[in-house]
């Protein structure tokens, strides 16, 4: 079954049949959002719908749940979005829905209808060099302060709906703005989600959430380029993720596809940026470490030392909040991927330490042998390292563009070796004798 989400921009307009209602209203609205940068995009603009177009697919996303579909997985989501100039905007249609299709796997339409607002001409009051993706994680932490010690005054942008990562993304911000100046450092924060019922939405949602979450990263994206675009088309977009985790390979046969995550997997940013300069924006939107490994981003850190005093605030994990559930501290849980990938490279950067994870799947006894889903990673990883490596598992998640596959391989070899060596510093035997002596 295909779900319709419409955006209305105003209460007062038809509603589509069968439609789920997205009002963009902050006193009677069904998404919730704050934060300077809608001050900043108060006027209608190219790039207001393009920040409102994010937020719709975000919210479709997290309104969708995948049980119902018939393989558990894939679902059809239709969108209807108002736009400034929705010929413009159709014209990319076939890119768009591309771009979305390859990041979460499911089947999206679109359709921009005429909006009722006017160009103002309006521009963002801010100045900057550069515009950096901030989500509190290593990575993007590594890709400012990279950016900073070029000399060049950054505009970081982040996106959350939970209390620990506004947190800490401000403390972070604030770190940088105080070693480098603040007026080299802003941070425009956007807290956006879903909204919960209220008596006084005119179309209350429905009562359904999905956890998956695939599709948030075009939400931040976008974000990042309304504010760049509004500055000027010379603004770039930095995107810092590490190519490991770009291309993330899957595991096991069984995260294939969508199932491992694409947030930044170079043919998806590739269809992105083809579709924006159909739409007409220009703004580049580059990933300075898409051919590092995530050890080699930290080791070749412009500032090491600043990385390494404030990497223990940074939060990587896939589930920052699960762990509150076990009556752990909540931030990195220490066994998801993303948690055994931070560890690794920062064991590579000889940066490694326990402290700050709920649990430290090194040295705790039993671990591996536990009969929770928690080893069900590092299993998966061990399993992973001793399999025998063919050329074509870097295309397992996705075509590479170009002519940069051999790289890729390079990347992907070095990241997995970066999580041999760290496996091997364990202490326990029974974790160390399930590992290759070397890469096979």
């Amino acid at each position: 079954m295909t779900m319709l989400f419409q955006l209305r921009i105003h209460l007062d307009e038809p509603i589509e049949t069968e439609s789920v209602v997205l009002d963009w209203s902050r006193t009677q609205g069904t998404i919730d959002y704050k934060g300077a940068l809608f001050d900043r995009l108060h006027q209608p603009s190219m790039a207001l719908d393009l920040l409102r177009f994010g937020a719709v697919v975000h919210c479709a996303d997290k309104l969708t749940s995948r049980e119902a579909t018939e393989n558990g997985w894939e679902r059809e989501i239709s969108l209807s979005i108002p736009a400034m100039d929705p010929v413009q905007w159709q014209s990319a249609t076939d890119t768009l829905t591309e771009a979305l299709c390859f990041l979460s796997g499911d089947r999206w339409s679109l359709r921009f209808r005429e909006s009722c607002e006017q160009e103002s001409g309006a521009r963002v009051r801010q100045s900057c060099d550069a515009i950096c993706l901030f989500s509190g994680g290593l990575d993007s932490l590594a890709g400012a302060i990279d950016l900073l010690e070029d000399g060049l005054s950054v505009c970081l942008v982040g996106h959350y709906d939970t209390g620990l990562t506004h947190g800490r993304q401000l403390e972070l911000a604030e770190e940088l703005g105080n070693h480098y100046g603040n007026k080299k450092v802003t941070l425009l924060q956007v807290f956006l989600r879903p909204s919960p019922r209220r008596d006084n939405q005119v179309e209350p949602l429905p009562h359904v959430t999905e956890k998956s979450t695939r599709a948030r990263s075009f939400l931040f994206i976008a974000m990042g380029l309304a504010v760049a675009n509004t500055i000027g088309d010379s603004i770039p977009l930095y995107v810092p993720e590490n190519g490991f985790i770009g291309i993330n390979v899957p595991l096991t046969a069984a995260r294939r596809g969508s199932l491992s995550t694409r947030t930044t997997h170079p043919f998806f940013l590739r269809r992105l940026e083809d579709a924006f300069a159909q739409l007409g924006i220009m703004n580049t939107i580059r990933n300075p470490y898409r051919l590092k490994s995530k050890g080699e981003v930290i080791a070749e850190s412009r500032n090491r030392g600043l990385l390494a005093r404030l990497a223990p605030r940074t939060i990587s994990c896939a589930h920052p909040e699960a762990s509150r559930f076990s009556g752990q501290p909540q931030g990195n849980c220490g066994y998801c991927y993303p948690c055994l990938i931070r560890r690794a490279s920062l064991h590579h950067a000889h940066l490694d330490s326990a402290e700050g994870y709920a649990y430290d799947v090194l040295s705790e006894q039993g671990f591996v042998s536990s009969q929770s889903s928690r080893p069900s990673t590092l299993k998966a990883v061990m399993r992973n390292l001793s399999r025998t490596y063919k050329w074509s598992d870097v295309l397992r998640n996705g075509p590479i563009p170009g002519n940069e596959r051999i790289e890729f391989e390079g990347v992907f070899r070095r990241g997995q070796e970066e999580l041999r060596e760290w496996l091997l510093s364990s202490p326990e035997n029974s974790l160390r004798r399930l590992l290759p002596e070397s890469m096979p």
